[in-house]
């Protein structure tokens, strides 16, 4: 058997699961590998909504801010072109209040427009700040008056996944040349932890784990289990930071 932990903040995400052997039958093969793919599909972080939670839970806790920021009449945009060059804008200026206050910037931002009245508006996951939400009326002026504010601790990760990445669940996919979300490139990501483990083995989150799913699949010739839950404080485990990214020189011509 094999396994993949993964520790997104206080969340942990692991599966275990039996994968095919080189002596295996074609119908050992082929049950075994049902297995794998049903694996994948619990904790495959390639699919948008459950890479979404994962780095919410990664990255934003407590106290942190949903936002949703609709346009005033006058200033909705006509393409999504032009609602992606706002946002640009409302980040710049986001970014520099933050350094003022000292803090660097952390954000999730969806893009939506595709359900209910098809009004383009986009929704924002940002690290809280003192006048943070004065801050981001401020800046949003430019564009509309009507903002909705949330506390993260309002809803679980899993929650607010589905609500923010609604648009893709409910369609399934997205037009060509449209990504589902976007982050800052100073995100934090799960630590990882993979490799191989005895036959039928069960996953045993840490004492003091409050579990929010657990679950076994059994075939004929192998067996999967899922298993989610919040940590206690002293089993988090955080990747240490990416090395700041290397900035291009340009050529003198």
């Amino acid at each position: 058997m094999r396994y993949t932990y993964k520790y997104c903040g206080r969340y942990f995400y692991g599966v275990s699961y039996t994968t095919p052997g080189k002596a295996d039958s074609q119908p050992v093969r082929r049950d075994r590998q049902r297995c794998v793919s049903a694996a994948r599909q619990k904790i495959n972080d390639k699919r948008a909504a459950a890479q979404f939670e994962q780095l919410l839970a990664t990255n934003f806790g407590p106290g942190d801010t949903v936002v949703t920021l609709t346009y005033r009449d006058e200033n909705l945009p006509p393409t999504l072109d032009q609602a992606k060059k706002n946002i640009k804008k409302f980040l710049t200026m986001l970014r520099q209040s933050y350094r003022l206050a000292g803090q660097e910037l952390k954000y999730l931002l969806v893009h939506e427009g595709s359900h209910g009245d098809h009004r383009l508006h986009h929704h924002i996951v940002v690290n809280a700040i003192p006048g943070v939400q004065e801050t981001i009326r401020s800046h949003w002026a430019a564009w509309g008056d009507n903002l909705d504010f949330a506390s993260i601790d309002m809803k679980g990760y899993t929650a607010w996944a589905k609500y923010l990445c609604k648009e893709l669940l409910t369609t399934g996919r997205l037009s060509p040349g449209r990504h589902a979300w976007s982050a800052s490139r100073n995100l934090a990501m799960p630590v990882v932890e993979q490799g191989e483990c005895p036959d039928h083995m069960a996953i045993s989150p840490p004492p003091g784990s409050v579990i929010l799913e657990n679950e076994t699949m059994m075939t004929e010739y192998g067996a999967v289990h899922y298993i989610k839950c919040i940590l206690p404080t002293w089993a988090v485990k955080t990747a240490p930071p990416r090395p700041p990214r290397r900035t291009r020189r340009r050529s003198k011509k």
